[in-house]
């Protein structure tokens, strides 16, 4: 905890054995709140010391961590952590060969959607989606329900609502205008809330 209060400029002793406690803690913890302190700790270590600590051996693990992440908190430190992680050039061909650079790019296509972070001043120039756009958005998402009958179109915010109110589901198949086929939620980039 100090180490994050104080900003992470920190002389450390024992790194390895530091950083595999807190990888270890990672592991272990149930709680999305622990986790991300314990990765964003690990990303302060490991950003300071890695050359001593050396390559990542679990780094395709923490790549599919990320694919299947759902909490905003816990993936936002999943990519600090890829960051810091990406330093050392082993690391760097373990997530490549995990299809890292797949998961950034879709994660990178939904950056819009992130809403609940700071707001950040932009160009006059730049168009931007304000919050209350994405409730009104374009009707264009569909989805199969129990009987495969086709229900929609819907826009990305009525299909949260469904998403809250259990009408859909990880495994429900859907579809929008450009996708090549219908695909259970779970494998659709868009639809990870």
């Amino acid at each position: 905890r100090l180490l994050l209060d104080e900003g992470g400029s920190t002389n450390f002793v024992k790194p390895m054995e530091f950083f595999n406690d807190l990888y270890h803690r990672f592991l272990l913890s149930p709680k999305p709140a622990m986790k991300a302190m314990c990765l964003q700790a690990m990303a302060i270590v490991y950003g300071q010391c890695y050359e001593e600590i050396g390559p990542f051996n679990d780094t395709t693990f923490i790549v599919h961590k990320l694919q299947k992440c759902e909490d905003k908190e816990e993936r936002d430190r999943l990519l600090m952590f890829i960051d810091k992680l990406l330093f050392h050039k082993k690391n760097i061909k373990l997530f490549l060969d995990a299809n890292g650079m797949k998961i950034l790019i879709d994660l990178l296509t939904l950056a819009h959607l992130h809403t609940t972070r700071a707001y950040v001043p932009t160009q006059t120039n730049v168009i931007e989606a304000a919050p209350d756009n994405e409730e009104g958005g374009e009707k264009e998402w569909y989805f199969g329900n129990r009987d495969k009958e086709r229900e929609g179109p819907y826009s990305f915010g009525e299909m949260k609502e469904l998403w809250k109110e259990n009408t859909i589901h990880q495994k429900t198949r859907c579809w929008a205008q450009g996708m090549d086929g219908w695909r259970p939620l779970e494998q659709i980039s868009q639809m990870k809330w």
